[in-house]
């Protein structure tokens, strides 16, 4: 490989890193309120998913380390229904506070269950390198004296 040969080379790899980084920047220069309005998005579909009984489309907004961990939507549904029941056709819900950095965000939902009780559901979302977001966990706490 001759010089000129090697330095067409090394400009070919820089501009294609480049063409690569921009895309990747791209992607995570989303704005915040934009952040915050596509993880709502991801919780509101899997909570209707959950609503009409559609466990492989509830599964399907739950992030890879979460399948890697249930790995079928019966499994899936199986964990909501033992510790998320509040989840599954909540009577009503609010988003709350948002917060978001990088690739991951929390997203705090406040619940209330067919019975009258108050939930607060703290969900960790994770941007996938596509750019979507997932659910990637959520913690789920009773709002004591929260009865409607």
């Amino acid at each position: 490989m001759t010089i000129k040969d090697f330095s067409r080379l090394a400009t070919a790899l820089f501009l294609c890193s480049a063409i690569l980084y921009a895309g990747a920047t791209q992607v995570y220069a989303e704005e915040p309120a934009e952040s915050q309005q596509r993880t709502e998005s991801v919780i509101r579909g899997q909570l209707e998913a959950m609503a009409q009984g559609d466990g492989a489309g509830a599964y399907s907004y739950a992030a890879p380390n979460i399948q890697d961990i249930f790995p079928s939507p019966d499994i899936f549904m199986a964990m909501v229904r033992d510790g998320y029941g509040a989840l599954i056709a909540p009577s009503d819900y609010a988003f709350e506070h948002f917060e978001v950095r990088d690739d991951r965000a929390i997203q705090v939902l406040n619940v209330l269950d067919q019975n009258g009780r108050q939930w607060r559901a703290i969900y960790r979302m994770q941007r996938l390198e596509d750019g979507t977001w997932r659910i990637a966990g959520c913690m789920i706490e009773e709002i004591q004296g929260g009865n409607v």
